[in-house]
């Protein structure tokens, strides 16, 4: 009976643990997803804008140039 027992006492931890495991996982690659899109996404995003203030000041100065 001992023996019967352990075996589902151990497959009862083993079920108790894996959903913290699963959540674990989960959460450290959602961090990873969410650090590599970072990385991807906001040099294109810098450079957007690093682009429209650029255009933006030297269409100013065109202007501050015609007026002057």
């Amino acid at each position: 009976m001992s023996l019967q027992q352990e075996p589902e006492q151990v497959l009862g931890l083993v079920l108790v643990l894996e959903p913290a495991w699963v959540l674990v996982l989960a959460r450290v690659l959602v961090w990873v997803l969410v650090r590599v899109l970072v990385l991807v996404l906001v040099p294109a995003w810098v450079q957007v804008l690093v682009g429209v203030l650029i255009a933006a000041t030297s269409q100013a100065g065109v202007w501050v140039c015609r007026f002057l």
